[in-house]
């Protein structure tokens, strides 16, 4: 005679962090025992809920939020069971970055661009103006010594550790000069 032994309903997950900046995308574990056929539901604290082994879910508020797993197995031990960890993950505000320049492009004869930090909600920012250069006071003009496209980011970062990085694109055209004669000696 051939037997099948379930295990025993055991209710256990694990997340990939408990404390990130938003928006996040936590990764849930399920280390749970159950029997083949088993109904999972997750309630992730902000009103979503996944039906997924392993769900990855994205939140997109600050918060604190209550994480709950519940399995009922249909066949072998049949039960429900249910963990819930109370303020479980913590999602922080994080800042917003924000750019602009003007012109936004210039030739090599007068290099100077204008930026301006549009930034809120913020502790700090820095301007990279995409040539290795970094400018700690954002607002002001910066002189390109070099023709190119450069990729100007803003990097703003608030009080509880979170960043947000905007940016502009940027063009330093070159100068040519040709000289054509309007006569031709021998």
């Amino acid at each position: 005679i051939e037997v099948t032994v379930y295990p025993e309903l055991a209710v256990n997950f694990v997340v990939s962090s408990q404390n990130e900046c938003e928006p996040a995308y936590i990764v849930f574990t399920n280390e749970s025992s159950f029997s083949p056929g088993a109904t999972i539901i997750w309630d992730f604290g902000d009103g979503t809920t996944s039906n997924e082994i392993n769900p990855i879910h994205e939140y997109t508020e600050p918060g604190v939020y209550d994480i709950s797993l519940e399995i009922q197995n249909i066949v072998g031990c049949v039960d429900t069971v249910s963990l819930l960890l109370n303020d479980l993950i913590t999602i922080r505000p994080s800042p917003n970055a924000g750019i602009d320049a003007s012109p936004r492009v210039q030739s090599i004869l007068t290099p100077e661009i204008e930026f301006f930090d549009l930034s809120k909600e913020y502790l700090d920012t820095w301007l990279e103006p995409g040539n290795g250069d970094i400018v700690e006071e954002p607002n002001g003009i910066y002189f390109y010594s070099d023709t190119g496209s450069y990729l100007a980011r803003i990097i703003a970062v608030n009080e509880s550790g979170c960043y947000d990085t905007a940016a502009v694109k940027i063009k330093i055209e070159p100068i040519y000069a040709l000289f054509i004669p309007n006569a031709f000696s021998p």
